[in-house]
């Protein structure tokens, strides 16, 4: 006779624990890789200029968005309302305006060459686009609502970005596209300062414009100039980072205070010591 028959199996305590320690460790083990994975996209879009230092890639797109990257876009139905164009935005396929159409940003992949020279725009192109970009879509006063411009322009000025980096771009053109590109950033954070944080993240809007200006000031500081607007963007710099340097010297003063009010405390116990034995040993004598 099989006494196991119809028997059930009930773990143990120590084996529930195990089993859930084990899946918070494959939890931390899956968040672990996925900052990686975001880390390793940064750091291979900063080292997309840094691999090729003998030779610039030649660059040959003389339009704000590559003739393919059109077609696709256009035939995957993912180009953009604001680059469709006019009368077509109700069609099953709107048609795509290439007068309005902008490169999109894409992250770098694995094997893709992003060297090719019909997808990089030069630096004049790139100028003209930001300039695009600045003046007739943020600039807009029928383009609504704000927080849509704002993340359109934010992701064409990526994919400029990236063109830069690639081309490893200098000198007043460089300067040129940054400086719009700063106060493009400066201009969304007063302007979106009372979003939702679901609709508009702050913190990445500060990370992106704290890169731009750390680059223009490298710009003024390693090129010939002259730059008119250098003293501006220096001063921009300073009064947006204003808050940091004011909690640093507040910070600095709040132990330099503390340690004053210690160091007074600690005397003025002295001394009403010193008083007090003084009087007691008068007293007793």
């Amino acid at each position: 006779m099989n006494h196991w028959r119809g028997a059930r199996f009930i773990p143990s305590q120590n084996s529930s624990a195990s089993g859930g320690r084990r899946r918070r460790r494959k939890k931390e083990r899956c968040q672990s890789e996925s900052k990686t994975q975001e880390k390793e996209v940064e750091e291979k879009e900063e080292g997309l200029g840094k691999e090729r230092k003998e030779t610039v890639p030649i660059v040959s797109c003389q339009t704000m968005c590559p003739a393919q990257e059109l077609w696709d876009r256009e035939s995957q139905n993912r180009l953009h309302r604001f680059e469709m164009v006019p009368g077509t935005e109700k069609f099953r396929k709107p048609r795509g305006d290439p007068l309005r159409t902008v490169k999109e940003y894409s992250r770098p992949a694995a094997g893709k060459d992003v060297t090719k020279p019909s997808d990089l725009r030069p630096p004049d192109v790139l100028l003209k686009t930001v300039c695009y970009l600045i003046d007739e879509i943020a600039g807009s006063p029928s383009l609504h609502p704000w927080t849509e411009v704002y993340s359109f322009v934010f992701d064409r000025l990526r994919s400029v970005k990236q063109d830069m980096i690639i081309q490893r771009l200098s000198g007043k053109d460089c300067v040129a596209i940054l400086e719009r590109t700063v106060r493009f950033h400066i201009y969304a954070s007063y302007r979106l300062c009372g979003e939702p944080l679901r609709i508009y993240d702050p913190r990445i809007n500060d990370t992106h414009l704290q890169e731009y200006l750390s680059w223009l000031f490298d710009c003024y500081k390693s090129g010939s100039g002259p730059y008119p607007n250098q003293v501006e963007f220096q001063t921009l710099g300073l009064l947006y980072n204003l808050g940091q340097l004011m909690s640093s010297v507040a910070a600095a003063f709040h132990r330099c205070f503390s340690t004053c009010i210690f160091v007074l405390f600690k005397l003025y116990l002295t001394r009403w010591l010193e008083i007090n034995i003084a009087f007691l040993r008068v007293g007793k004598y």
